[in-house]
């Protein structure tokens, strides 16, 4: 399979190939790419790897789809340049595989982990840059599963205040209390109370975008308490 010029353009968006040279980019469109696969979805149909006996990497062309995973857990939106596959590809045991349903018209490439191979030792930084995306998405995904784990909200925002607080027992916020409410896995009105009640026990006291932590160390203590 030989790729496309639109195919190049979304694969220069995402983490693994944008940094690659003009030249690479260049005998990467001009290669015949044995393995290769293409896979067209219509709506609502259910995405299928090239073949069940060996791992993948793909990267969403177009169209938009959606990562159905454990219910504990939220579904994984899949836009253009999002990567399928990254935390399996190496892998020698090949578990189950969530199922990835298309919401529109959808295009996916997929590479064979002996294509990555190859671009990996054509070009090394390439393998620094999956290193890192696999080091952000394991942190991820360790959230994620804390998270799951810690059915109480107030329970949450201790953890994560723990886990963001400097040496002068600051936490910044993020951007919008959305963003927040969204990483603690909760509606906003929830972090709100939370937050309020949290100040009216004299854990912490709201200071523009970011939380002053008044008892670290009880706020630690808790914290730890609810891991039990």
């Amino acid at each position: 399979m030989q790729l496309t010029q639109q195919e190049i353009v979304v694969l220069r968006k995402t983490f693994l190939f944008h940094r690659l040279s003009p030249a690479a980019y260049m005998k990467l469109s001009e290669q015949n790419l044995y393995g290769a696969f293409r896979a067209e979805l219509r709506t609502g149909s259910q995405l299928e790897y090239p073949t069940e006996d060996q791992n993948y990497l793909g990267v969403v062309i177009a169209g938009e789809l959606t990562e159905l995973r454990q219910p504990a857990f939220a579904d994984r939106p899949l836009s253009e340049g999002s990567v399928i596959g990254v935390m399996d590809l190496f892998s020698r045991e090949r578990g189950p595989r969530n199922e990835i349903v298309a919401k529109t018209r959808s295009r996916v490439v997929f590479f064979t982990a002996q294509q990555i191979r190859e671009l990996f030792d054509a070009y090394p930084g390439m393998m620094m840059r999956y290193i890192n995306f696999l080091t952000a998405r394991t942190q991820e995904l360790r959230w994620e599963y804390l998270m799951a784990a810690t059915p109480s909200a107030l329970d949450r925002i201790r953890k994560y205040c723990v886990a963001q607080m400097d040496e002068n027992d600051m936490v910044t916020m993020p951007r919008s209390m959305s963003e927040l409410a969204e990483r603690l896995h909760m509606s906003r009105s929830t972090l709100y109370r939370c937050l309020e009640q949290l100040e009216q026990d004299g854990v912490l006291q709201r200071q523009g975008r970011g939380l002053h932590i008044l008892s670290p160390q009880s706020l630690k203590e808790r914290s730890a308490e609810s891991c039990e």
